[in-house]
């Protein structure tokens, strides 16, 4: 299984947090990174989950449609900032189907230390605005970082 980790793309500044909008940057860099995985060809998730949040929305749509798994975009719960992550590590460790996330900090960060190191505090990863994160689990049940592409790399 693999499982795909995404923070959001840069977002405008708003009162209303739920309501933040890509800004044109973060739209542009979260294009660039979807066609760069979509290239590869060996990026194909059974489903995308993303936030309730405008802004992850917009960015799960612009991967969905570069993978075009359009169909496959759900919005989901356990994927706002502080939410629990023993929501999605529940949700996935009976699963083989690879799947996409797309949220936010501290959550993903917190998801992510926590199956590679059985620690959620380690910050093991470094995200980054509209970066990609792909995680595997192998047949013993351990977890690895296969790669990962960030905007400062394009």
């Amino acid at each position: 299984m693999k499982l795909y980790l995404i923070q959001h793309g840069l977002a405008l500044q708003d009162e209303d947090d739920t309501k933040r909008v890509l800004s044109p940057q973060g739209t542009h860099e979260t294009h660039k990174i979807s066609v760069i995985i979509s290239e590869r060809g060996e990026v194909a998730p059974v489903w995308i989950f993303h936030s309730p949040k405008t802004r992850a929305k917009q960015t799960a749509i612009i991967f969905a449609e570069a993978l075009g798994l359009e169909e496959r975009l759900r919005e989901s719960d356990g994927l706002k900032p502080n939410d629990d992550i023993n929501i999605w590590l529940n949700r996935i460790k009976d699963t083989n189907e690879d799947i996409m996330l797309v949220g936010h900090l501290p959550h993903l960060q917190k998801l992510c230390s926590q199956l590679l190191t059985g620690n959620p505090d380690n910050n093991t990863v470094i995200f980054r605005n509209s970066g990609v994160v792909c995680l595997e689990r192998g047949d013993d049940c351990a977890w690895s970082v296969v790669f990962a592409v960030i905007p400062e790399i394009m």
